[in-house]
């Protein structure tokens, strides 16, 4: 637990000094040629979900960054890859503050991104009780941070690849009927699962002006 709180401490401290220190002499102007991006994360469909980024321009070097994720699933025969349960409902929220250096998003291809991360999930699954499968359910509620440095490529004029690496934390709550509540907290992937993250991933993008 002091392990936790301590880690927990080091990227608030971060998440702090991060803004300060990109804050200190910026620009009040967007030297780019585009102000708004929309990405899509494709590896969410392995998890039963999509995710949608979209940021937009607050300064040449500051863009603030909002990603909806949604969740659903429904199988007769759930599998073990699916954590065994039957229907996913859920969504989730990523909001991030970007930070690209020198002449911005577009021209400089390097960022560094930070910020909270919620994720709602209504999980229905079997449960044998004295031998019977019994219908159970799960709330989960997740919360976390996270931290990224990343790297845009365009393609074209408009159109982008964004790869990026970093980590996070995840807390969950549990609110269950079941006698095993956090049978979904089994690894990186879960629905449910709680502790230290080792983050990498790609999405597609696509950079306009509104």
């Amino acid at each position: 637990m002091k392990l936790h709180r301590r880690r927990a401490f080091f990227i608030i401290i971060t998440f702090l000094a991060v803004p300060m220190v990109s804050l200190a002499s910026e620009p009040k102007v967007v030297s780019s040629n585009f102000r708004s991006a929309v990405s899509i994360h494709p590896f969410y469909r392995f998890v039963d979900g999509i995710r949608v980024d979209y940021q937009h321009a607050i300064t040449r070097n500051n863009w603030i960054m909002a990603g909806t994720v949604l969740f659903y699933s429904q199988k007769t025969n759930p599998r073990e890859v699916d954590f065994g349960y039957n229907k996913r409902l859920g969504g989730g929220l990523h909001l991030h503050h970007k930070f690209y250096p020198a002449e911005g998003f577009g021209i400089t291809r390097v960022y560094i991104s930070y910020g909270p991360v919620w994720q709602y999930n209504h999980l229905t699954f079997p449960e044998k009780v004295a031998g019977t499968n019994t219908n159970r359910f799960t709330i989960i509620n997740r919360f976390g941070a996270d931290i990224l440095i990343g790297y845009d490529a365009f393609i074209g004029n408009q159109f982008f690849l964004e790869f990026f690496t970093g980590f996070g934390l995840r807390y969950s709550g549990f609110h269950s009927d079941a006698t095993e509540p956090d049978l979904f907290n089994s690894g990186y992937v879960s629905p449910g699962y709680t502790g230290n993250l080792l983050l990498l991933g790609l999405k597609f993008g696509f950079a306009f002006n509104p």
